[in-house]
């Protein structure tokens, strides 16, 4: 059994505006979150014919766009949509797919590095504006056996692994590419290496044993 919500595309805006940026923020700031997620929506097919084996088009949660319908609409984030209706963003005669984040890690990614093909509009550019990021930053300890046995049952075989460093960074400090060095070397992408390990984002630092994490001194 499938629940589908059937709904208008300016309402639906009501229940995702507010589940993807706090409804007490600067209203300009949840009118720009409203035309991201428009166009957003609109690019993926937002009212477009479905069929009996995906009879919708969004889902409800970050797969597209956290959507929680009545219940989670706000005066503020209704009238950021309502105040903003119809508009979307346009890059050379066409809606773009408005992608946004609650974390850049300080900085965004061209598009190539992440998904292949690359787009005028999706550049790496500094964020100067992330003052207190959702996501502290973190770190994962793996043993030499845990770090073998989660390679080997995600296909890479390299035997006694002996050192994982970086091979290729993109121009955000992302790792795009990772040697794995053991009896077998390998270059895995650093996205896999992310799935691998369950790490929160490609923007990471191998740290060895007996190595000492980076420290920053404020004077």
């Amino acid at each position: 059994l499938k629940v589908v919500n059937i709904v208008p595309l300016e309402e639906y805006l009501y229940g995702v505006v507010p589940c993807e940026m706090v409804s007490s923020w600067h209203k300009e700031a949840l009118k720009v979150q409203a035309v991201c997620a428009r166009s957003y929506a609109y690019i993926s097919g937002f009212g477009a014919n479905t069929n009996i084996t995906k009879p919708y088009n969004m889902c409800d949660t970050t797969s597209s766009q956290v959507y929680k319908g009545y219940g989670a609409e706000r005066k503020t984030t209704n009238e950021a949509v309502d105040e903003t209706r119809g508009q979307v963003i346009y890059y050379e005669g066409q809606v773009v797919r408005a992608y946004y984040s609650s974390t850049s890690g300080g900085s965004t990614e061209n598009v190539e590095d992440v998904w292949g093909t690359p787009k005028g509009y999706l550049r790496q550019v500094s964020d100067i504006y992330e003052l207190d990021p959702e996501l502290d930053p973190w770190i994962i300890t793996l043993s030499a056996d845990k770090i073998e046995k989660l390679m080997s049952e995600n296909g890479v075989n390299v035997g006694d692994i002996k050192d994982i460093r970086p091979f290729v960074m993109t121009a955000s400090g992302r790792v795009y590419s990772v040697e794995i060095v053991g009896d077998n070397n390998q270059v895995i992408t650093g996205s896999k290496l992310r799935k691998i390990f369950s790490l929160y984002s490609t923007k990471y630092k191998v740290i060895k044993y007996g190595d000492k994490p980076d420290y920053v001194s404020v004077v």
